[in-house]
């Protein structure tokens, strides 16, 4: 998972988006579950197949579809309620109270304007405070036209398509509906389409985990367990406590660098700068794990960090030099830890426990990355060089070392645990310890750790994906 970037004071403006993405979704799916498509060229007018139903079948249709419009309605004015209790409140920074205030005049503001018109401006920061966006909405309800200046730079605004779209339908027609079958409608489809196709294979993976780990006492005695298998010589010092060394050491170092890397992470406004930063401290916290293990871990003299590569099981060696079956243990151990994390989180939502997951300042990077360049950065950052090392630290090395020590059930628990710890996010503790365990499997079963890499990184990978189908403009 991601973690060079969990302690960091999380940015304004990424919570602006978070904020306003939120309660987009909500909209966009409440909408998209009342999806009547319309024909603009009907034709000749013929009986259809609700027509020629009895007049009682037809009356128990027409109040079904009048239940849906008045939940879909509840339901709209209920979220637009929320947003402007947020824009309201003095803790709500400018840019937030822009967004929310943008919410509640498209869902339920933009009704009754001229009651409403002077309430919008209520939820706006002072006029000195505000933005373009800001600027914009208060000329929403105003005799004063929006020229074609200021339509074009709503679409440079930090905000996502549909708020874009929803407000320049607004501009160009102020009685457009708020359904789905809006002008911009069709985007908004295409939207949800996308996010469906990614859901679809996200469920395809945990069917497949499923029905493993339902097949499992049928199948487990066909797949050899290479762990088994692998001597008992360790190249890691026996002793218990030099495992709780290295990773204090590490930890010491990671929560310092945090510290430093958050303090200025703020201050950046180069998002191609913000995404090299992530990626040197992805590096910096991975070579410092490789130089404490190779300083402290080690059974014998020190060794450099290329010796200490050596001895983690990275290469082929362990799967006959066969990446068929890399493959293999990476697939099906991404489709295993599917219905893991998905039970882990179901226990999770029982612990009053909130994540900090969406105030990730680079969150906003990843989902609206500005150029390729700065892309590639963060997918290097986040699907290989975060796997790459965390492998290395809690499954090649601790896990290894306590192993040893210990046997391989308490040696899963104890760096699922830890690994689930260094992330700083008490909300998301089970799904990570989950994980974590599916990968200390992995790498017990298939000899190395290469296979959990991989399962690791299809999770941060598909993590990523799905940050940017939803959130991404």
């Amino acid at each position: 998972m991601v973690s060079a970037d969990q302690a960091a004071q999380p940015a304004p403006q990424a919570e602006a988006q978070f904020v306003e993405r939120f309660l987009e979704m909500q909209v966009r799916w409440l909408e998209a579950s009342n999806w009547m498509p319309q024909q603009s060229n009907p034709g000749p007018k013929t009986p259809t197949t609700e027509q020629q139903k009895p007049k009682s079948e037809q009356s128990l249709g027409n109040k079904v579809n009048m239940d849906q419009a008045a939940f879909q309605l509840e339901a709209l004015t209920a979220m637009a309620k929320e947003a402007a209790t947020l824009a309201q409140s003095e803790n709500t920074p400018p840019e937030v109270k822009e967004q929310a205030a943008a919410i509640w005049w498209i869902l339920v503001g933009s009704r009754e304007k001229e009651e409403n018109g002077h309430q919008l401006k209520s939820l706006l920061p002072p006029a000195e405070a505000r933005s373009e966006l800001g600027f914009i909405l208060s000329l929403l309800n105003s005799k004063q036209p929006i020229d074609t200046v200021r339509l074009s730079a709503l679409q440079t605004l930090p905000i996502s398509r549909w708020l874009k779209s929803r407000l320049r339908t607004h501009i160009l027609d102020s009685n457009a509906p708020i359904t789905i079958n809006s002008p911009h409608a069709k985007s908004e489809i295409e939207y949800l389409g996308g996010v469906a196709f990614i859901v679809m294979i996200y469920l395809l993976f945990a069917l497949g985990g499923f029905l493993i780990l339902i097949g499992w006492p049928f199948i487990r005695h066909r797949i050899p367990n290479a762990g088994a298998a692998t001597p008992t010589e360790s190249p890691f010092a026996p002793e218990t406590w030099v495992g709780a060394y290295v990773v204090l050491a590490w930890f010491a170092f990671f929560v310092t660098s945090q510290i430093i890397f958050g303090s200025v992470f703020g201050r950046l406004e180069n998002p191609t700068l913000m995404s090299f930063m992530t990626l040197v401290m992805q590096l910096a916290h991975g070579f410092f794990g490789l130089w404490v293990i190779g300083q402290l871990g080690m059974d014998g003299p020190r060794q450099r960090i290329g010796d200490v590569l050596k001895h983690l099981n990275i290469g082929l060696e362990a799967y006959g030099g066969r990446i068929s079956k890399v493959l293999k243990w990476g697939f099906g151990g991404y489709a295993i830890a599917i219905p893991f994390v998905v039970m882990a989180a179901m226990l999770q939502s029982l612990i009053p426990l909130e994540s900090n997951l969406v105030s990730n300042p680079i969150l906003p990077l990843l989902a609206d990355p500005p150029d390729a360049f700065t892309q590639l950065i963060l997918v290097v950052a986040v699907i290989v060089a975060a796997p790459f090392f965390e492998e290395c630290l809690f499954r090649g090395f601790l896990f290894r070392q306590l192993r040893k020590r210990m046997g391989v059930g308490v040696a899963v628990v104890i760096s699922s645990a830890l690994f689930a710890a260094v992330h700083f996010d008490a909300g998301t503790f089970l799904h990570l310890f989950a994980l974590g365990c599916v990968l200390a499997i992995v790498a017990e079963r298939s000899g190395g750790i290469l296979a959990s890499m991989l399962v690791h990184g299809f999770w941060n990978g598909a993590t990523v994906l799905m940050t940017v189908s939803v959130f991404g403009s």
